[in-house]
């Protein structure tokens, strides 16, 4: 059996025409799939851009709370990690 030549033809836009044996199919099917794909690539970077920012802010909290907490044991009177009597 001869082996097949397939040759990717360019159009306008974002389409391509394969032909096979003479006859002329459009790659409506990959066009589809790359819209798709376009499509959550898009839905993903909104989704990390959304993510870091609130990993962005919640380190900044954390920083604060973490200055605020230093403070804290700074001027408490005596040592904090003392044992209770009970021990």
């Amino acid at each position: 059996m001869p082996r097949q030549c397939v040759d990717l033809l360019p159009l306008h836009g974002d389409g391509f025409v394969q032909r096979l044996d003479g006859v002329v199919l459009v790659g409506d099917a990959l066009e589809a799939r790359l819209a798709y794909q376009d499509d959550t690539i898009e839905t993903l970077n909104e989704t990390i851009t959304v993510q870091w920012k609130q990993i962005d802010a919640l380190t900044r909290q954390l920083a604060a709370l973490n200055d605020r907490l230093q403070e804290a044991e700074a001027q408490s009177p005596g040592p904090t990690n003392e044992r209770p009597p009970h021990y």
